[in-house]
């Protein structure tokens, strides 16, 4: 009995510091896979913004078009993609999204009602 509680102990110390932070997993997927358009400040990329053809205002994360948009909104354009933007449904999970929208977020504070 004590050697399987020291075991089971032992896996779960391991299975913590093996898996990352979701919030440090969302901040290393959006610099993987949206800090090349959105910028490394999240402001958006000036030059992608022109290549595009797209409103610089719109690739700005910490700005109000952005952030103005709803949770479920957030997420359906990371889902399914917009306009040149595309889709992550197929490389992140919907968990996955979901933490990515918490993370944008957490770029701005949120005004309380």
């Amino acid at each position: 009995m004590k050697t399987n509680l020291v075991a089971v102990a032992l896996v779960s110390l391991f299975c913590a510091q093996a898996l990352p932070s979701f919030a440090g997993e969302a901040e290393a997927n959006y610099n993987k896979m949206c800090a090349s358009c959105h910028g490394k400040n999240k402001k958006g990329n000036p030059a992608m913004a022109k290549m595009f053809k797209v409103k610089p205002e719109a690739m700005d994360l910490t700005g109000k078009v952005v952030q103005g948009k709803s949770d479920e909104d957030l997420a359906g354009v990371i889902a399914d993609g917009k306009g040149k933007m595309p889709s992550y449904k197929a490389t992140l999970s919907g968990d996955r999204i979901k933490e990515l929208v918490k993370f944008l977020r957490s770029l701005v504070p949120q005004e309380k009602p």
